[in-house]
């Protein structure tokens, strides 16, 4: 039986949701933070959008949120979203004592943030509605979200990874073969490109855009989704046969990333404002520790090739030093690679005559 595509990111989802109080991963993704925030910190955006917002382990939510910025936090899965900001709105201060970030703000914007606040003492670092969550965990249960930030449960490839994957599941039961699944999803992924979802931003209205590690993921979904539930149909393809659906299989995969990049980069430059910016970071080599070796991820470098065609490069807002990372989560190590972006000038008019 062919899981359904909302179910089976139920279960991605599941995992994900512990990775928003894990310090171990936030102090892996601080330098990807950093860089954003000398972003926003320079660009100075009254709009900005993160696109594959996830837990925010790679958003300096805090920093955004005292730039005054009107945010949208867009990932496919918002219930993520919602845990990375309750996980992100309390620190603890030099004293030890718990400190949230809408307390500095005026009492309306805070309001915004939180429907609960209400203003204790000037010199506190929480309102008076502020309980600790269990264990000493550094949350506020009385927390309630308002109408800020933006949240929006959609597809950052403007529908493209979503509208493959159900159509997959409602057509790969046909299958008996894995030649008649590659050859059903081969023809899903380039059919659903005329079906478009954009996302509820409006037009050229961002100043800042973020597209931190999405890239990357587009490489593993829907991709897998697609391997799994074959899998699962028809049991793993025999040895004798694995060789002729080599090539069925690199094309898919080839198809459904530079698809997503296609559409994503489509996205971005539709709700990108005159003028603005886009901070995107991808991961563009992985250390195989079995191996101890470092290999170019997979369709990273067609990535760079579409990006460049669609925007300019401006090396000029960020130093060096946030251009190449170093990323060591526990159980892996990549160089992630960050570039702000901005739209393309169209090209000079010929001379008269």
């Amino acid at each position: 039986m062919v899981t359904g595509w909302k179910a089976y990111l139920s279960v991605s989802e599941n995992a994900a949701h512990r990775c928003a109080g894990d310090e171990s991963l936030r102090r892996a993704y601080r330098p990807l933070r950093e860089a954003i925030r000398g972003v926003v910190e320079a660009a100075k955006p009254k709009t900005v959008a993160c696109l594959g917002a996830g837990v925010l382990n790679d958003i300096p939510y805090r920093t955004l949120v005292q730039s005054d910025a009107t945010l949208h936090l867009v990932d496919w899965l918002p219930d993520l979203v919602e845990t990375g900001i309750t996980h992100g709105i309390i620190r603890t201060g030099d004293d030890d004592r718990p400190e949230c970030i809408y307390c500095r703000l005026d009492d309306d914007r805070a309001r915004a943030y939180c429907a609960r606040f209400e203003r204790a003492s000037p010199e506190a670092g929480v309102c008076r509605h502020f309980a600790r969550g269990p264990k000493d965990e550094f949350l506020c249960t009385a927390f309630k979200r308002g109408a800020e930030p933006k949240i929006h449960g959609q597809d950052a490839t403007a529908g493209y990874a979503s509208a493959f994957a159900t159509a997959l599941g409602e057509e790969l039961p046909q299958a008996t073969s894995w030649k008649q699944a590659f050859g059903a999803a081969n023809a899903i992924s380039r059919r659903v490109r005329r079906q478009r979802e954009p996302l509820d931003i409006a037009d050229h209205s961002v100043d800042l855009v973020t597209s931190s590690m999405v890239l990357s993921q587009f490489e593993h979904q829907p991709y897998n989704y697609f391997a799994e539930q074959a899998a699962t149909l028809l049991g793993p393809p025999r040895r004798r046969d694995e060789r002729k659906l080599d090539a069925a299989m690199k094309a898919l995969r080839t198809t459904l990333v530079t698809n997503q990049i296609v559409r994503h980069c489509q996205e971005i430059e539709r709700i990108l404002a005159p003028g603005g910016r886009c901070f995107m970071a991808f991961e563009l080599f992985h250390h195989d520790r079995e191996r101890e070796c470092w290999f170019l991820v997979g369709q990273m470098h067609q990535a760079l090739a579409i990006v460049a065609e669609r925007f300019e490069f401006d090396f000029d807002l960020l130093p060096e030093t946030h251009l190449a990372l170093r990323f060591d989560p526990p159980d892996k190590s990549s160089l992630v690679y960050a570039f702000v972006l901005k739209a393309k000038k169209p090209a000079p008019s010929p001379p008269p005559g």
